[in-house]
């Protein structure tokens, strides 16, 4: 059934499709950071919601969605897989076009999201990723986006956030984060950031401290982990009106 599923996808126009057995399923998710992963479970998967457990602990394909389809003497019930982490239940015999929709439905996830899917899929591709490596990944986004170790302090930023704050990079490398992202109307990133660090996900409003002017409100998602012990901000500006 996997073969048929992979060979109705490609029939649809998916571009990429990469199956793997249950045992190496995290493993080759980790490599490829897909844009969405299915689960196939059958009789022949003891366990997908600890498949689906396991790829939400992992840094790499915790964001990733993930779409289970249920075939014929699946283990597993649409609660226990959704309490899991899995974004979406399908039932045995979907047509393959509800399938490849479902899959193109959840895939389509924000643009926080999606810079952040790209800087983990460049680093992914290299052997041993070094901050270096990061940092040129921050720059293939349009997005502002700010690197940060796990003490907090700044590591890198692209040329967008560099345009946004009319700060240098050595006006910010070596800083908190909570000093270039202020408090707006949502959380304290200071005091939320251990919190961050377990939980591997944060969105919050803030305030972007600019060189030049006052404080612009934004809105921040953080992703935790995109290399061991470095965490990515994306930062979009927020229109407010009067």
């Amino acid at each position: 059934m996997r073969a048929d599923i992979i060979r109705s996808l490609r029939g649809y126009g998916v571009r990429r499709v990469e199956g793997a057995p249950r045992a190496r399923a995290v493993e080759a998710a980790a490599r490829c950071v897909p844009d969405v992963i299915l689960i196939v479970a059958d009789q022949q998967m003891k366990d997908p919601v600890a498949l689906v457990t396991e790829l939400r602990a992992s840094p790499r394909t915790r964001e990733a969605p993930i779409v289970v389809r249920l075939g014929p003497g699946g283990r597993s019930t649409s609660d226990g897989l959704l309490v899991a982490g899995a974004d979406r239940v399908l039932n045995d015999g979907p047509e393959s076009a509800a399938l490849t929709g479902a899959l193109l439905s959840v895939a389509d996830v924000s643009p926080d999201r999606r810079a952040i899917r790209n800087v983990r899929r460049r680093v992914a591709a290299q052997r041993a990723p070094t901050l270096t490596q990061l940092a040129d990944a921050l720059q293939d986004s349009m997005l502002a986006l700010l690197a940060a170790d796990s003490s907090g302090r700044c590591a890198a930023m692209n040329d967008p956030l560099v345009a946004a704050t009319a700060f240098a990079r050595d006006d910010v490398i070596g800083r908190p984060l909570w000093e270039i992202l202020e408090p707006g109307n949502g959380r304290d990133l200071r005091t939320s950031w251990a919190t961050f660090l377990v939980v591997g996900t944060l969105q919050s409003r803030c305030a972007l401290k600019r060189k030049y002017s006052a404080p612009a409100p934004a809105e921040v998602y953080l992703s935790a982990h995109v290399l061991r012990d470095l965490h990515v901000a994306v930062i979009r500006p927020v229109t407010t009106r009067a």
